[in-house]
């Protein structure tokens, strides 16, 4: 039901819903049926971009995801950035939302304008929905898997919560 709109604040002025009375309505799983109107099939997915729309008041001063990106990106080191801003791939269920491609595409070209030097590439592959699963099963394949990985008896041999934490950054980085 829910589209990413390019422009949330001229859609939500629409009065034009493009889908009628049956598109709109969603059984709920004790059979009531409710109709969810525009306003929050817009807002649902505009507060991934711009998070004012959060019914949460501590979540409406947050950065949306595109500039969460940006920030990441411009947080690394100057000679990274071109491959980042070259190679950003949209992955799991609510990049799926129809218009979500093309809005991140434009939140994130207006927000490096100028300090982007190079094309921004933004890549948005059929099988996204199911990427991260696809990423951990290729990672659980590599036969150097085990000896990355903190086993639950490590885990809790480490008394302390620091040490846990040493623990973990131990096996990160040897």
């Amino acid at each position: 039901m829910c589209h990413v709109p390019h422009d949330c604040k001229i859609e939500m002025k629409s009065r034009d819903d493009p889908l009628n009375q049956e598109q709109r309505s969603y059984e709920l799983p004790n059979g009531k049926i409710i109709e969810v109107d525009q306003k929050m099939r817009l807002s649902a997915a505009e507060v991934i971009f711009d998070p004012k729309y959060s019914w949460d008041p501590e979540q409406r001063e947050a950065d949306g995801i595109a500039t969460i990106a940006y920030k990441a990106i411009e947080k690394c080191d100057s000679d990274l950035k071109i491959n980042l801003y070259n190679n950003i791939v949209l992955a799991g269920g609510s990049t799926l939302m129809k218009g979500f491609h093309d809005r991140f595409e434009t939140s994130i070209r207006d927000l490096a304008e100028m300090g982007a030097k190079t094309d921004i590439n933004v890549s948005a592959a059929l099988h996204r929905k199911y990427a991260a699963w696809i990423g951990g099963s290729m990672l659980a394949s590599f036969s150097t898997f085990g000896d990355t990985t903190i086993k639950l008896a490590e885990y809790y041999e480490a008394q302390q919560e620091n040490e846990r934490g040493l623990c973990i950054l131990k096996k990160s980085i040897f």
